[in-house]
């Protein structure tokens, strides 16, 4: 989708969204895949310690390789920012959605709250 977007919209953002515990967003931010979780002496035994399922995990992939150029900035959401955002979603717009769903949601919130004039695109696949 930014593939084909950012050509069209030269002010287009595009946020990469991680779960606690995951290396993408320092990836993102920092270039490399260390999260502090990991330091030695604290690692557990599951590596990704979240709730959330389908994303944050601690490994480059083609996919994300092939659009790295792409991605402009990295939000990390905890689980109960995630949690308060799925169940707010379905409170108040009927939506009922995954953990991952709500960490793109959430992720999207933050964003907008820092901008001062925007239009706003989410997209949730499930």
């Amino acid at each position: 989708m930014a593939r084909f977007l950012k050509p069209r919209l030269p002010k287009l953002k595009v946020v990469l969204s991680d779960p606690q515990g995951s290396g993408l967003f320092n990836k993102v931010k920092y270039g490399v895949m260390f999260d502090p979780k990991e330091r030695e002496g604290t690692r557990r035994r599951q590596q990704v310690d979240t709730i959330v399922e389908g994303i944050g995990i601690n490994r480059v992939t083609s996919n994300f390789e092939a659009g790295r150029e792409l991605i402009d900035d990295a939000v990390r959401v905890s689980d109960e920012q995630a949690m308060a955002m799925a169940r707010w979603l379905v409170e108040k717009d009927g939506i009922f959605v995954g953990s991952s769903s709500a960490v793109n949601c959430e992720s999207g919130r933050l964003q907008v709250n820092l901008m001062e004039a925007y239009q706003y695109l989410q997209v949730l696949q499930q």
